[in-house]
């Protein structure tokens, strides 16, 4: 029992010094495919080569300017560790058998396979120490160590392939190595593969950490942006304190409801995780990630959605056209026209006769043809018990007003008492004239005058009193 303790224990550790992954899945099947793939990958080696922009589908864009500012410090060349939640990876290995499988299939040499297989079976043995098992562990792993620099760039380079398809303005920003360095001398239009480029050219660190001289740059270089500004910095948070806070709070007093503050920890350093959400706390809106969660595709995409992307109202129900005439019936008075007719702004039937087609030239008496289209509209009146008519009477602009005013009012009677003959009640027909004040077409030609010489009748759907 002392021992299978003292083996859990030791791999643990193992898995907060070196950070290799296992999955619960994978610990029930150490044989399977995936675990023989997967279980010796350590999430410094994340595929993050793999990443793409995140669907966008069913959302709208919410962030229309971003900035990452990126650590490359002194600190950042130390070694990159697993997060404290890994230690629940490795609770498989108290099974003894499923210990010495992991360690002889990804043992990376066949004698150190051996040597922790050796150890493994030795159950027993007062001789196997703490420090063998730390060892042991640590040598098969050693290989797929990285620096915090290697992959802070690398979850960078993630971050911009996933982020969805959509105009930005962009800035990268590094503060370290040198002791200021400014990468692209204003914010421009993002481009994703320019943007990769440079961030995959960040590969050497060194110096203080004055994020606080960075983010007091980045003051000036957005005052000309008045839209929602992401900020996302990339850094261990070492070596960082009241002055970063400071600036960071200078930038939300500037930008108030149009800055977020995003904070991405690489490492686990206790002072540095709390510096970070300090700062994220000072925009208007913004959080605090690990960056180990981010190795995680699903995470990331995560991540980037919930920054980027807001959900896009559910699409208007759709408009009730009872008789497909344009007008929705809640605005229809005439909400039962018939199929091809014209319609007005309510929905209810407008129809305009050339005077043509009813008169002879310069007169006002119908003709065979004109009645047979005023016919039409009895018949329609009729159908439509409910219907109120108006008849207008209209000429082009040849002749003197007073000429053109007698014409129109006496075509529109015309039409009038031909409906009335026809058994049209009185009360259901109103009538004006108007000369050549409302033409439809321009008067300079022929065809233009054929339009304005014309009568119009406009329907109203008269409601009952109740």
């Amino acid at each position: 029992m002392h021992y299978k303790t003292l083996l859990l224990t030791t791999l643990l550790i193992c898995c907060v010094v070196i950070g290799c992954t296992v999955t619960p899945k994978e610990a029930e099947a150490p044989s399977s495919p995936a675990a023989q793939k997967n279980s010796s990958v350590c999430f410094h080696k994340a595929q993050f080569h793999a990443c793409t922009p995140v669907d966008s589908t069913g959302y709208l864009q919410k962030v229309d300017n971003f900035m990452i500012i990126f650590d490359p410090s002194a600190s950042m060349t130390e070694p990159a560790t697993a997060p404290l939640d890994c230690m629940s990876c490795h609770t498989r290995f108290q099974d003894n058998e499923f210990a010495e499988k992991h360690a002889v299939s990804h043992g990376s040499k066949k004698s150190q396979s051996s040597g922790l297989k050796n150890l493994f079976s030795s159950s027993h043995s007062k001789n196997v120490t703490r420090q063998d098992l730390l060892n042991s562990c640590s040598e098969c792993h050693q290989k797929d160590l990285s620096s915090k620099l290697e992959f802070a760039r690398n979850l960078a380079v993630c971050f911009n392939q996933t982020i969805p398809d959509f105009d930005y303005s962009c800035e990268l920003k590094t503060f370290g190595y040198p002791v200021y360095t400014q990468i692209g001398n204003r914010p421009a239009p993002y481009d994703r593969k320019k943007l990769g480029h440079k961030i995959r050219s960040l590969y050497e660190a060194d110096g203080a950490s004055p994020l606080w001289v960075t983010l007091r740059a980045s003051g000036k270089d957005w005052q000309s942006y008045s839209r929602k500004l992401a900020v996302f910095i990339i850094s261990d948070g070492m070596g960082m304190g009241k002055k970063e806070i400071l600036e960071a709070e200078q930038l939300s007093l500037h930008y108030g409801e149009n800055i977020c503050i995003y904070t991405i920890q690489i490492g686990h350093d206790p002072q540095g995780e709390k510096t970070l959400k300090e700062i994220a706390a000072q925009g208007a809106c913004g959080s605090f990630i690990q960056g180990s969660r981010l190795a995680d595709e699903d995470e990331m995409k995560n991540y980037i959605r919930t920054i980027f992307l807001e959900q896009a109202p559910p699409p208007p129900p759709p408009v009730k056209d009872s008789d497909n005439d344009g007008v929705a019936d809640e605005q229809d008075d005439c909400p039962d026209t018939e199929p091809g007719v014209a319609v007005d702004e309510n929905g209810c039937w407008k129809l305009s006769v050339i005077a043509d087609l009813l008169f002879d030239f310069d007169k006002y008496v119908l003709r065979p043809e004109g009645e047979k289209e005023l016919d039409k509209v009895v018949a329609l009146m009729k159908k439509h018990a409910s219907l109120h008519l108006h008849v207008s009477g209209h000429t082009d602009n040849y002749g003197s007003e007073e000429y053109n005013t007698t014409l129109s009012k006496n075509r529109t009677l015309a039409g009038v008492d031909y409906l009335k003959k026809e058994g049209i009640p009185a009360e259901r027909i109103s009538s004006s004239w108007h000369a050549a004040s409302v033409p439809v077409a321009t008067n300079e030609t022929a065809e233009g005058r054929q339009l304005n010489r014309r009568l119009e009748f406009t329907f109203t759907q008269v409601k009952e009193n109740k």
